[in-house]
Order: structure tokens, then C-alpha cells, then sequence
């Protein structure tokens, strides 16, 4: 399957019969979003009666080209994102973005049940979730825990948040990293890697090369997704 995108502003085909092309596809779908935010508002009416009329149709169609692990935040929407089409996306979000038993147990079985060839890791600008987590790390440095002891604290924490995304500020902060932002790709970095580790499912689509995974970072100002390298 073959999408014509447009890339700034010249129209080139992208092949979707691979990871990358999807990923191009909806890097490409995203900077139409950004543009169509800037655009007037009649401009958006317009998009928004064409999108409308195609509904019905795009919604009998349901095989999703991508996956998306993505924050709970009602900001953070990747179908609108993306700008993608009704069953074009298979979206699990959580707070956070946390991998848990349930949301894996989700993404396995997308990896399993659908053709998608592409897993989006998609966290977010000014994150509430690794906000409380953040405090709550700063907390238990405050308590006069040793910080050799920090990452116990963490995994015998009964909140998920403060365990999973705590772990990821914490790392952070081992690293000499302070930054909100530096918290978020650090977190991202995290997510994937815990994915890999815990699910068998994703280990062996990856290792045979029926699926890939990408980090990637929404930005609240500009509403730009910025593709992230580990």
C-alpha cells in the first residue's frame, strides 16, 4: 500500500509496506496537523467537513498501519496528531505512557492480531505524570535515604507512576540531567526499553523484523513530534 504525503511541501510517495514508510507517513500526517493549527479557521472548517464525509467509510476499514503507546493526557491525542484516519491508528494510552502488564498485554496483542509493522513510543511535553514523579524522587532524597538506595525505593513503591517513571527521573538525575525535557526522553528511553525486556511478544517481532520501534516526543507549544534517537 502506497499514501502520497506531502513533505514540505512537494508530494512524494511513501511506501507503507514497511516500518520506516509508516513512520514517514506519519511524520508527514503531523506537519499537516501543524500546519492546518495555523491555518485560519475557515481553512479548518473546510478540512474538517472533507474529514467528516469520509468517516463512515474509513470506519468499515479498521487495519491500523501503527501502533502507538502514548500519555493519558487529553492534549495528547495521536490520531490528531498524526492526522491519521479512523482505524488507522492502534492506540494504548496510560498516565505517563507507563508499560505496565495491562498496557503490554494491549500492545501484544496489536502485534499479534493486526499488521502493523511500526511501534510509536510517544511521550509529551510538560508531562503531569513524571511531574509527580519527579516530586516524589525529590521526596524520598529529602527523607535522608542513602542515594545507592534511591532505586530500591522506586521498585518497591506502590504507586506504578512513582515505580516505572520515577525509575526513569532517577536515571536521569544519575546522569547529571535536570530538565523537564530531559526527564521525558529519558522516560521514553525507559519505556521502550522495558517493552523489550518484559514481553516476549515484542522481543521476537523485533528480532524478526516484523516490527520496529520508535521514541518519539510531542511538543505542546508547536505541536511538532520530534523524533528521538537513543
Amino acid at each position: 500500500m502506497t499514501e502520497e504525503s506531502v513533505v514540505n511541501d512537494d508530494t512524494v510517495t511513501v511506501d507503507e509496506s514497511t516500518a520506516s514508510g509508516v513512520w514517514s507517513a506519519l511524520l508527514a500526517g503531523n506537519r499537516r496537523f501543524q500546519k492546518r493549527t495555523d491555518a485560519s479557521e475557515n481553512a479548518t472548517a473546510e478540512n474538517e467537513t472533507a474529514e467528516h464525509k469520509n468517516t463512515q467509510t474509513r470506519a468499515q476499514d479498521a487495519r491500523p498501519k501503527a501502533i502507538v503507546l502514548a500519555c493519558a493526557d487529553g492534549r495528547v491525542t495521536p490520531d490528531t496528531i498524526f492526522d491519521a484516519q479512523l482505524g488507522e491508528l492502534y492506540t494504548v494510552r496510560t498516565a505517563g505512557n507507563i508499560a505496565g502488564p495491562d498496557a503490554i498485554a494491549s500492545l501484544e496483542f496489536a502485534v499479534d492480531r493486526t499488521d502493523a509493522k511500526l511501534l510509536v513510543v510517544l511521550g509529551h511535553e510538560d508531562c503531569q505524570a513524571l511531574k509527580y514523579a519527579a516530586e516524589g524522587v525529590e521526596d524520598i532524597v529529602k527523607s535522608g535515604v542513602p542515594l545507592d538506595d534511591v532505586d530500591e525505593e522506586l521498585e518497591s513503591a506502590t504507586n506504578p507512576i512513582l515505580k516505572f517513571a520515577g525509575n526513569s527521573v532517577w536515571q536521569a538525575r544519575m546522569a547529571g540531567l535536570e530538565r523537564a525535557e530531559d526527564f521525558e526522553q529519558v522516560h521514553i528511553a525507559h519505556t521502550i526499553e522495558a517493552l523489550v525486556t518484559d514481553s516476549d511478544v515484542i522481543r521476537a517481532a523485533l528480532a524478526n523484523d516484523r516490527l520496529m520501534i520508535v521514541g518519539a516526543r510531542y511538543v505542546l507549544k508547536t505541536g511538532a513530534v520530534e523524533v528521538l534517537s537513543f
